[in-house]
């Protein structure tokens, strides 16, 4: 085969990245290698040196790879494929750094960034926790590192993917483009047509998607500080001893994630067209489970060192936090939820990968829990043997490996029951661990609930490996459901939203109860029963006197929406009481209460946004075709460029638009009719073929409500316009009207008369004249289409125009069971318009408000925690 020189490619650069992912793999497994020995050799000093150097040399090479990563894309080398797939010349700098993120082989590469950046804190830490906890995370970061590798097994799977692999490589066809050949560009010289990028999704041009990413994978990251100490207390069988250290970093992973949870939500809102913050979307509910079992297992760990109680429930959640975002990860980047959820990735053969991480690190905690050497190797030996057979057979094995983890299980629950020192002592119903204990079962449940419906693509494609099973079930009793396994047809709810907050929306309920409650109650148990029914009373009065005035003010007229707002209430002053009465005004030592205000804050603000918010943008006259749903064709209005039209409370006009490459901005004013107040706002659109019409909203911003708006439809500049359109055929009879283009148009007349009586050129014609009435706002103008006969013979139209109306109008007579039938054709002259949807949304500032104070709870609670240890 001739060999190739190709011009103009700056190979050094890849290949300095393919060297430090190699390096970056190869420190990571001595580094865990190194601490594992270290955990073991607890008197031997070298180990620890010689981990520390090794964990240094990782952290240089994931920072070289980043480096030379953004080096790529920031200076155009669209050689490489990630640079070319993933951004463009167009791009400012900040969106440059989105477009590392934007791919898998970069969002994995920002996850290893921030372990590394943990691993950095921890590497300075000199307890007997360092090398245990170590060892984990660099296990996790070997994993991670197997992502970027892009080497090659067989045809069939790969192992990882490489963010520098060249274009030509993954889309060899780029060789032999038309367009090469017609100008006569060698193959060599392939790049003197490849200049520029296919660009960056342009739902992610958005400010929040330069933050909310890193700050997401922060989290992600953080979760598997928690996990590391837990594994640690088993492996060095100091089952509580590692509490203590471990719970500043759960506040911080609940504090990082909860933060990137909540800039998605404002990104959505912010972003996206659908018109909220919160969807339910698979992707969503991915990061959400994790952090609901991250939030119980904070409040469980507290539990225990405050009373010993849920030592082993403690361990499961810490261990299942990030476990979950494993299998979130996988949920996202395995294509899995392709058909079911906007955001979500594509499968670039790294499933089989994810796979093996989600499940060793579900066995990690097992092998620890095992009190003799003997049993930890026996069980990594059977695992690597499962492994294998997966690799060899060239598929995962469903059936195996899920036996294989309920094996797993079993020997954890196994060795916590002979190991952990379990607690039997029972506690009073007037205890807080015990309220606390029920406030973790409820958020469990909550997790269930949503992990269980979101997972319904993955269980169709479990339950189908016994496909034939589920058959002959299902031929045996005729129940449609074992069909639904067999087929793997389970589907998700057709509702999303009503579904889900049909289950979280009591669950918020019970949950604000408990933590305005649990405040009044102390440790082990409250012996002051009359003070605490009077503190109980004293709130709930308050509470019940907010809620009815809330509701009496603001139109509530369901139950459940009451029951909520009255258990906000009833969560802010009980913690209020508890800072003013428990704590002495002590904020420092407030971060709990804090958080549960601002939790409440933001079930208040979720009432009343989502509950109350309303579409003002409604249309009762045109029907916008089969794209638009019933619903979609209600809530849109169209507006014709500098045609002003009332909209609710507001004079709305579409002034025209403005250009910024790659958006178009639209120009909206809104002027109030009873105010007189005037503001623009400026939803901008980006159009292409491939995409279509990707809208983001504008809104107007005020203390008590948003006026959130975005287009859904816009005119296609890339493609030509027709003179007309939208032609239409009326019948009429004398007296009838239309409505067209926003005129009425009545049909008074059609007189009949001879060609001569018109003009002398027209002898031997017969013509029929309608007279068409068109009516504007203020304005009448008159058409008069005719339709002529020549000799009886031949026929023809003369159109008729209502200029300024923009309607172009013909005459068609014909019979229809010996009854003259008067048809009238309709065509509109195309105008500059868009297709607009406005909705307000009361109160929102209450839910971002509240998600501002919630943070700042963790704050203050992360603050206190790690002064606490620093005395200690």
């Amino acid at each position: 085969m001739e060999q190739i020189t190709f011009n103009s490619e700056h190979l050094l650069i890849g290949n300095l990245g393919n060297l430090f992912v190699l390096l970056s793999f190869a420190s990571a497994i001595l580094t865990a290698f190194f601490f594992w020995k270290a955990t073991n050799n607890d008197d031997s000093g070298f180990w620890k040196r010689a981990g520390d150097y090794s964990y240094w040399v990782h952290a240089v090479s994931v920072i070289g790879i980043i480096s030379t990563l953004f080096f790529i894309i920031y200076n155009h080398y669209f050689e490489y494929d990630y640079a070319w797939q993933h951004s463009s010349r167009a791009l400012p700098t900040h969106y440059m750094i989105s477009c590392f993120w934007e791919g898998q082989e970069g969002s994995f590469l920002l996850w290893m960034f921030w372990q590394a950046v943990l691993g950095g804190v921890l590497i300075f830490n000199r307890t007997k926790w360092k090398a245990p906890v170590l060892s984990v995370i660099m296990l996790s970061q070997v994993l991670l590192s197997t992502m970027l590798l892009g080497i090659e097994i067989s045809d069939a799977f790969t192992f990882g993917r490489s963010p520098f692999v060249l274009l030509r490589e993954v889309r060899p066809e780029i060789l032999s483009l038309p367009v090469m050949q017609m100008r006569g560009i060698p193959a060599a010289d392939y790049l003197k047509v490849i200049t520029d990028g296919t660009g960056l999704n342009p739902l992610l041009q958005n400010y929040w998607m330069v933050i909310h990413p890193p700050t997401l994978f922060f989290g992600f990251a953080s979760t598997i500080i928690p996990f590391a100490f837990a594994v640690a207390g088993l492996w060095r069988k100091e089952y509580t001893s590692w509490m203590r250290p471990a719970l500043p970093w759960t506040l911080m992973g609940v504090a990082v994630l909860g933060t990137g949870i909540i800039m998605g939500g404002i990104w959505a809102y912010e972003s996206l067209s659908f018109g909220g913050y919160w969807a339910w979307d698979p992707v969503e509910n991915a990061s959400l489970v994790p952090w609901l079992i991250l939030v119980a297992g904070l409040h469980v760990i507290v539990l225990n060192r405050a009373s010993g109680q849920s030592l082993m429930l403690t361990y499961l959640l810490l261990i299942a936090s990030f476990v979950l975002v494993l299998y979130a990860t996988f949920l996202t980047r395995s294509g899995v939820l392709g058909d079911t959820s906007v955001h979500s990735f594509t499968d670039l053969g790294l499933s089989r990968q994810l796979l093996v991480y989600l499940f060793l690190f579900m066995l990690v905690p097992v092998f620890a829990s095992f009190k003799r050497s003997r049993d930890r190797w026996l069980a990594l030996g059977v695992v690597v043997i499962i492994l294998v057979i997966n690799v060899i057979v060239g598929r995962f094995l469903f059936g195996v490996n899920v036996i294989l983890l309920l094996m797993g299980l079993i020997a954890l629950i196994r060795n916590f029951q002979k190991e952990l020192p379990l607690s039997k002592k029972e506690e009073s119903v007037y205890s807080r661990e015990f309220w606390m204990f029920i406030g973790a079962l409820i958020l469990i449940l909550s997790a269930v609930q949503v992990i269980s419906t979101t997972s319904i693509p993955v269980m169709n494609k479990i339950l189908m490996q016994a496909s034939s099973f589920w058959a002959w079930l299902a031929d045996a009793t005729s129940i449609e459901l074992f069909d639904s396994f067999a087929k793997g047809t389970l589907a998700p709810p057709n509702e999303p939203v009503a579904h889900y907050n049909k289950w979280q929306l009591p669950i918020s309920i019970v949950i604000a109860l408990l933590t305005g409650y649990g405040q009044f109650l102390r440790y082990r148990k409250t012996d002051d029963k009359r003070k605490l029914f009077s503190e109980i009373a004293s709130v709930a009065i308050i509470s019940v006197v907010l809620t009815a005035l809330v509701v009496w003010l603001a139109g509530f007229d369901q139950f459940l929406h009451w029951i909520l707002l009255f258990a906000a209430f009833y969560s802010i002053f009980g913690n209020i009481l508890y800072v003013i009465t428990g704590l002495r005004g002590k904020l420092n030592l407030a971060g709990g209460s804090v958080a549960h205000i601002g939790f409440a804050l933001m079930l208040i603000g979720v009432l009343f946004s989502g509950g109350k918010k309303e579409v003002i943008s409604i249309n009762t006259l045109y029907n916008y075709g089969e794209n638009f749903s019933d619903e979609e064709t209600r809530h849109n209005i169209l507006l014709y460029k500098n045609e002003p039209v009332i909209m609710q409370n507001y004079e709305v006009t579409y002034r025209g638009d403005s250009t910024k490459s790659p958006d178009n901005f639209y120009i909206v004013d809104y002027k109030h009719l009873e105010t007189g107040e005037t503001f623009t706002l400026y939803p901008n659109a980006q159009i292409s073929r491939e995409m279509g019409l990707t809208a983001n909203p504008d809104t107007r911003h005020y203390l008590t409500r948003d006026i959130f708006t975005h287009v859904s439809s816009v005119p296609n500049k890339l493609e030509p316009r027709e003179e007309w359109l939208s032609e239409k055929m009326h019948e009429m009879n004398i007296g009838d009207s239309i409505f067209v283009n926003r005129h009425l148009i009545i049909l008074d007349s059609v007189e009949q008369v001879e060609g001569t009586s018109i003009s002398a050129d027209l002898e031997g014609h017969s013509m029929q004249i309608a007279t068409l009435r068109v009516i504007g706002a203020d304005t009448v103008y008159i058409a008069k289409p005719l339709y002529g006969l020549k000799d009886g013979l031949s026929a023809y139209n003369v159109y008729s125009f209502a200029e300024k109306a923009s309607i172009r109008l013909n005459y068609f007579p014909k019979e229809v069971d010996g009854e003259i039938v008067h048809e009238i054709e309709t065509a509109i002259k195309p105008k500059d318009y868009i297709i607009m949807k406005a909705i307000v949304f009361p109160y929102i500032n209450v839910l971002w408000g509240g998600m501002i104070v919630m943070l700042v709870g963790f704050a203050l609670a992360i603050r206190q925690r790690m002064a606490h240890n620093k005395r200690s």
